[in-house]
């Protein structure tokens, strides 16, 4: 199924237990490389949502980012080649027809994420 990419686990500071963004935007980061082989600079990079993924048993931080330039290439290699058999970007305006003719599906939180931030109408 599709989902919104890249997706990792955040590490939870020993002392003091708390995350803030530029934890989030590292794990990002490091995720973008693992999954699709971005290294290229975010920029404008902020938290927007927190989604709860039920079926997961996660807490999803939903980031926003823009890549100067265009796209980099994906590419789908290495030892984290197992987490995903295709990955494409999509611009902002067709992320709405991508979903709705994505096959194999798309996991709900991905469909949440889209719809709160205005890319798919609600139900």
């Amino acid at each position: 199924m599709w989902e919104f990419a890249p997706a990792g686990g955040l590490q939870v500071p020993e002392s003091p237990a708390v995350l803030d963004v530029q934890d989030v935007l590292v794990t990002l980061r490091t995720e973008l490389a693992e999954e699709v082989g971005v290294t290229a600079a975010l920029q404008d990079a902020r938290a927007v949502a927190l989604v709860l993924d039920e079926a997961a048993s996660s807490l999803d931080v939903v980031v926003r980012a823009s890549i100067a330039g265009p796209g980099p290439v994906l590419s789908i290699t290495g030892e984290h080649a197992w987490e995903c058999a295709q990955a494409r970007w999509v611009i902002i305006d067709g992320v709405a027809a991508f979903l709705a003719s994505a096959s194999g599906g798309v996991i709900e939180p991905t469909l949440e994420i889209a719809r709160y931030l205005g890319w798919l109408a609600a139900d």
